[in-house]
């Protein structure tokens, strides 16, 4: 399952570059892209959301950087990863790693495929200073394009 570009995980429509008035708020854009792509059944968004007023911002994992997701489940039908990236710096509650900018938002058919995908944005996220290149861009193109670049 291991990808060689972060393109290959993201369906079409589910990048957005937009404002959000909350951590939360973005988190659920995030979350809602896959329901939209059909990669996640309603209701994927709410269980995010819940996971993380249960569990605090935990997934906030890099400075600027969230990887949001439910848990790999039968309402899952392909692994995947939508990106939602605010305009503006949001406050997770991370002391160590807000404010945040990029928020992924990542489904997975089982546990092995969501590991994998973890891997593939690690190995994404440990490039010096692309997450400051995502914060710069303004279409959704180049942002497909960072990914291509940095993951091949």
């Amino acid at each position: 399952m291991a990808s060689v570009n972060l393109n290959d995980f993201i369906p079409d429509g589910c990048i957005q570059i937009s404002q959000a008035n909350s951590f939360l708020e973005a988190s659920s854009k995030a979350a809602l892209l896959l329901e939209q792509a059909g990669v996640v059944k309603a209701g994927y968004e709410a269980e995010v959301i819940q996971i993380i007023k249960e569990n605090g911002p935990y997934m906030v994992l890099a400075p600027q950087v969230a990887i949001v997701h439910g848990r790999p489940s039968e309402g899952t039908d392909k692994t995947a990863a939508a990106v939602f990236i605010s305009e503006s710096e949001l406050i997770s509650g991370s002391e160590k790693n807000d404010p945040v900018r990029v928020i992924f938002a990542i489904s997975a058919t089982s546990n092995e495929e969501h590991i994998e995908m973890l891997k593939t944005l690690a190995l994404f996220l440990t490039n010096s200073g692309v997450v400051e290149k995502m914060q710069q861009c303004s279409t959704v193109s180049e942002v497909r394009d960072i990914f291509s670049q940095y993951l091949q």
